[in-house]
This record gives C-alpha cells, sequence and structure tokens, in this order.
C-alpha cells in the first residue's frame, strides 16, 4: 500500500501576498494561499509596492506654477499666463510676472520645470504677433540675454536660452549666441525692486563687433 503524495496547486483568496503552507500528510493538497501583507513573508512585495510609489511619485508630470499633477501647466496656471502683462516704451512684454504666472516663471527658472519652455515661447510669439512684429522682415535673428557660467552649471541649463531657441523654431528664424554676459555683471536674485532699479542693467557685448 503506498502513501498518497500531496498534490499542489495555486489559490487565489482575496488578500495581499503570498506564501506557501507546511505540507499535510492527509489528502488535502498543499496550497500556495494569498494572506495579509502584515505577515513577514510579504516584505518582499511591500518594499516592491513602496518603489512603486517612489517612482510615481518622482516621474509624475507636475504643474510649474502650482505643482498640480498632470501636466506641465495646469488649465488654473495656463489662464493666468494670458494676463495683461504691463506696457513698456520699446520693450514688449509677453508675460505678466504677478501671482500664478510669477509662479510659473519661478518654477520653470529653479526648479527644472523645463517642459514649460516652448509654452513660454508661444506666449512671446503671440505677443509679437500682436505688435504686428514679423519674422524675417522685423526679426532676423533670435538671441538671448545668457545667465551666468555658475548659474548655469548649477541649475544644469540657461532658462532664456530655452526659450529663445524654442522661439527661433516656433518663427522659422535661426537662432543665434550673439550675447555675452560680462564678467562683473553680478545675479539680481535676492534684490528688491528699489536695488534693482538702482543697480547697473543688464551688461553684454557683441560676440563678434560689428555684426
Amino acid at each position: 500500500m503506498f502513501d498518497r503524495v500531496p498534490r499542489s496547486r495555486v489559490h487565489a483568496s482575496p488578500a495581499g501576498s503570498l506564501r506557501g503552507s507546511t505540507a499535510r500528510t492527509d489528502t488535502t493538497p498543499t496550497e500556495i494561499s494569498v494572506v495579509p501583507d502584515g505577515s513577514a513573508d510579504a516584505s518582499p512585495l511591500r518594499g516592491w509596492s513602496a518603489l512603486r510609489s517612489l517612482l510615481a511619485s518622482v516621474l509624475t508630470v507636475r504643474c510649474a506654477g502650482c505643482a498640480a499633477p498632470g501636466a506641465p501647466i495646469c488649465p488654473t496656471c495656463r489662464f493666468a499666463l494670458l494676463g495683461r502683462p504691463p506696457r513698456r516704451p520699446g520693450v514688449l512684454v509677453a508675460v505678466p510676472f504677478t501671482g500664478r504666472a510669477r509662479s510659473v516663471l519661478l518654477g520653470f527658472k529653479f526648479h527644472n520645470r523645463r517642459a514649460v519652455a516652448g509654452h513660454l515661447a508661444g506666449l512671446v510669439r503671440r505677443r509679437l504677433a500682436q505688435a504686428g512684429v514679423r519674422p524675417g522682415i522685423d526679426i532676423d535673428v533670435v538671441t538671448w540675454a545668457p545667465t551666468g557660467d555658475a548659474r548655469r552649471r548649477q541649475r544644469g541649463f540657461d532658462q532664456a536660452e530655452l526659450i529663445a531657441r524654442h522661439l527661433a523654431r516656433q518663427l522659422g528664424l535661426p537662432c543665434r549666441r550673439l550675447l555675452t554676459r560680462e564678467e562683473h555683471s553680478g545675479p539680481q536674485t535676492g534684490l528688491s525692486r528699489s536695488e534693482r532699479l538702482q543697480a547697473p542693467g543688464f551688461r553684454a557685448r557683441l560676440d563678434r563687433p560689428g555684426r
């Protein structure tokens, strides 16, 4: 007479992680069943769940202005960027530097929200069109006022260059680095409005004199 050999089967029951039960000497098959996550055997799955949550948090696209998940700019902040910018003689301002619009610009500049560069360039293009500025007739080339080398290394990019290159593509114009920041032109971050007004303006020179 021979003992019956227990068969193994996989059984799904409402629970959270896997464990193997001890083989029995009777005719009941050995089971692999689902047990609550609180057991010691669930630790590998708990670790994987935590890793997935961390990756989702890191990789989730968030609004540059308010950090809402889902898009580089949420509808509310996108609308704020369409606010009426201030008018200055001889200068075209594309975006008001107030409220949520200000938060978007600061998020782009200081928190590596590079995905908004193309949208910001589109706002500049829109403002040029409103002013009647014609690409190829009134504008020959797009350039930018470069940030300092230390700031560029710290951020990993030049925010003005990113917007300029997106704008040039949208206008169908070349983009050239024609300006160089002067050695002694310091950053204005942290200065009050009155200090900015009293400080010397952004100083730059042409890389190619006479051109």
